[in-house]
Order: C-alpha cells, then structure tokens, then sequence
C-alpha cells in the first residue's frame, strides 16, 4: 500500500480535472478514427471498382455495357486524387486543430492533476518539462490506474572507495602491526616467541598422588622389613 494514500478530496480533483479534459479530446479522436475510415473506404471502393470491370472485360460488353465501363474506369482515376486531398486536408488542418484542442484541454486540468500530485507524494520534478509529463501522465493514466501513485524511490549505491595515488602503499589496516613486517639483519637469531599465557615459563612437574604421603615398601603380608641397626 502507498504510504501516502490520496484522500476523497484528492480523487475529486482528479475525476474533475478528466471531465475537463474529456471534450478537448473529441476532436483528436475523430481525427484518428478518420484516418482509418478514409483509407479503408478508398481501398475498398477501390477494390471493388477493379472487380466490376475486369468481369466486363471478362463478358465482352457491347452497346450500352461499354458505357459503364467507361464510367468504372474514371472512378478508379479519381481514387488515388481523393486519397491525397483527404491526406493532404488532415495534415493542414485537421492534425494542427485536434493536437492545439489537446493541448488545450491539458491546460485546463493541469491545476486539478496538480493538486492531487501534492496530495498522493509525487516527488517535486526538477524542469517545467517533466512537470507537464507528470501531469499529463496523471490524467491520462498510461497504465490503466484509476488513482495514479508516485513512483518507488530509486536505491542508493554505496559511493566508490578512492584509490590511493600512484606509488603510495595502502594505509594498514586495524590489527595488521602497524606496518610491513621487516626481516631480521643476516647473522642475527631473530627473538624467541613467549610463551603462550597461563604456561608459566618453566619446566613442567608431576601431580603429586592422591594421598600426598610417601609410601613405605612392605613385604608380602603387609608389614613392614625389619630395621637392622647400625654401630654407634
């Protein structure tokens, strides 16, 4: 759904500028259709004006017969020259009148497609031309919408990151170590690594048992060796 729906106001505006604009439109309708009724009459007359006498040909017509011959024959003269009158009629007259009514009628409902323009969000055009478009294309809907809408809002592209100059080196990146890592001078051992935390650095020691105590030898039934004593 649009988020800026026009309201009732809006939508009367707009069928009130059509029925403004509708009469204006008379003229280049008839124009049109005209065109194409003229050029279909003269090519049917002319069709069946040919038919008729080529079957009077083909039946060896005498006496009176001859006469209508005749008479086909300058009709189908006279078909190209009332072709290029009524061509020659539309495009001084009749074209110049439908296309100025046209434009007329657009003037005339350009106020009320504006106010629904304004109502329904339609983005501010940037040129006198693009705003007569718009208006235009809100009276007569090319697409068939009853209540024309604004076009979506075009997606922004992210901006390009810039190149750094020619024989610049790139800026390190966070966590890189502050630059290029230099090897260490020939001859010399480079620095050992430290430990890893929570080693301690030195040499590792057994776990004591469990019972913490040292524990006396015994013989096989369980006591203790006898203790021999020595010369004081």
């Amino acid at each position: 759904m649009d988020p800026v729906a026009p309201k009732f106001n809006a939508k009367a505006m707009l069928v009130a500028g059509r029925v403004v604009h509708e009469p204006f439109e008379t003229p280049m309708k008839m124009t049109q259709s005209a065109l194409v009724v003229s050029g279909v009459t003269h090519n049917l007359l002319g069709a069946v004006n040919e038919s008729f006498i080529k079957s009077f040909e083909a039946l060896g017509a005498r006496g009176p017969a001859k006469l209508a011959t005749s008479l086909l024959g300058r009709v189908s003269a006279t078909i190209p020259a009332s072709t290029d009158q009524a061509k020659k009629a539309t495009e001084v007259f009749w074209t110049p009148f439908s296309n100025s009514m046209h434009d007329v009628g657009f003037s005339m409902s350009n106020p009320f497609a504006a106010f629904y323009a304004q109502r329904a969000g339609f983005p501010a055009p940037g040129s006198s031309e693009e705003l007569q478009q718009t208006l235009k294309d809100i009276i007569d809907s090319p697409t068939g919408e009853r209540w024309p809408a604004p076009p979506p809002p075009a997606e922004e592209e992210p901006a390009p990151t810039p190149s750094p100059p020619a024989g610049e080196k790139p800026a390190p990146t966070p966590g890189d170590g502050g630059g290029d890592k230099k090897p260490p001078p020939a001859g010399e051992k480079p620095a050992p690594t430290p430990p890893p935390p929570g080693d301690g650095g030195g040499d590792k020691k057994p776990p004591p048992t469990d019972d913490g105590d040292d524990k006396t030898p015994t013989k096989g039934d369980g006591s203790p060796p006898p203790q021999t004593a020595t010369a004081s």
